[in-house]
């Protein structure tokens, strides 16, 4: 045996056979241990590996030194450093373009929602300017009938009003010159019997002075009511005339009233009109202000909302990352003191070959 050859039989000293036992045991304690430490070597790759998965932040953090360790275990300790450090990199990296991403993403969608509020507003704007300006239209529209049929039916008024005043003094005319003609005629007729019997009664055989003196008083009697009755008559006629001509005053009159009524009737509708008009144009106005105001309240409730959606996604998205960054960096911990009891391990290994 190789442990024989290390010892001397003496009488006094150790028992060889139980040196031989317990170099024996320290053998197979070694060869335990370095089964041992390729499991955990294999272990510390898997953990490397599932590291290397990791797609959320990590912070940096300074690492202790293991150089006082053995080679091959700093060296195993080194590597896990780097590929902790690797993945802390790629899960920063991974975070910042998610982070970016999002808010990217955040960004065009506000975009989106403030061209779409935009575009819902002209276009409420354009369908009240086109509701306004048709209103108006129909209005004027309506107003100039209005006005123009109030202006004829008032010209048509006036117009018959002067055709009656005009037939009225035409017939008063005409009255006037018939009486005073028949009463010319009259005259005349009454003047030239007068100067024929006058005639007769200077030519006849001389009577008695009485008897012509009577006669010619009794004919100038009877020229003088003949006279008064022809002018008495023609001031019945006169009168006649004058009252035909106030019952045609008065029927023009009362044609005019009713005529001037039924303008004040139409005026009255067209301001009837005017003001329905107006209160027709507020009311559409008021309507399409509501509705602009409903669709940009809408518009802003949908941008508040989608704002809202895209911060509690990114919200949750970094929750979920640091969640995902606490679990590495506990695995990484994990590793830590695994390496460090690995370490210790290697060291008391060292220590027994020493």
């Amino acid at each position: 045996m190789a442990a024989d050859s290390r010892f001397e039989i003496v009488r006094r000293g150790y028992d060889p056979q139980a040196v031989d036992r317990e170099i024996k045991v320290l053998s197979a304690e070694i060869v335990r241990l370095q089964e041992t430490s390729s499991e955990l070597a294999e272990q510390l790759r898997l953990l490397s590996q599932k590291l290397t998965d990791a797609e959320q932040e990590i912070s940096l953090r300074a690492q202790p030194s293991y150089t006082a360790l053995g080679s091959k275990a700093s060296n195993l300790i080194s590597n896990a450093e780097e590929i902790a450090l690797k993945l802390k990199q790629d899960s920063q990296a991974q975070a910042d373009e998610l982070i970016a991403r999002t808010e990217a993403d955040l960004a065009e969608r506000i975009k989106d929602l403030e061209q779409r509020y935009e575009e819902q507003l002209a276009s409420a704007e354009r369908r009240s300017s086109r509701r306004i300006s048709a209103a108006n239209l129909e209005a004027e529209q309506l107003l100039k009938q209005s006005q123009e049929k109030a202006s004829e039916l008032v010209k048509e008024a006036e117009a018959e009003a002067a055709r009656i005043r005009g037939q009225v003094a035409t017939e008063i005319a005409s009255l006037r010159t018939t009486a005073r003609r028949e009463l010319e005629q009259r005259k005349a007729e009454l003047e030239a019997q007068f100067a024929s019997k006058k005639f007769l009664l200077a030519t006849e055989i001389p009577v008695d002075q009485r008897a012509k003196e009577a006669a010619l008083a009794e004919l100038e009697a009877q020229l003088i009511n003949r006279r008064r009755d022809a002018e008495n008559e023609y001031l019945e006629k006169h009168q006649e005339a004058v009252r035909q001509t106030q019952l045609y005053l008065e029927s023009a009159q009362t044609d005019i009233s009713e005529l001037k009524g039924v303008a004040a009737k139409l005026r009255l509708e067209v301001q009837t009109l005017e003001m329905e008009t107006s209160r027709s144009q507020a009311k559409m106005l008021q309507e399409a202000r509501s509705r602009a105001e409903a669709l940009i309240h809408s518009a802003e409730l949908e941008a508040v909302a989608i704002s809202s959606a895209a911060q509690e996604e990114a919200g949750k998205l970094l929750r979920n990352a640091k969640a995902e960054l606490a679990s590495v960096e506990n695995a990484v911990a994990a590793a830590k003191a695994y390496l460090k009891n690995l370490s210790t391990v290697v060291a008391e290994l060292k220590n027994l070959e020493d």
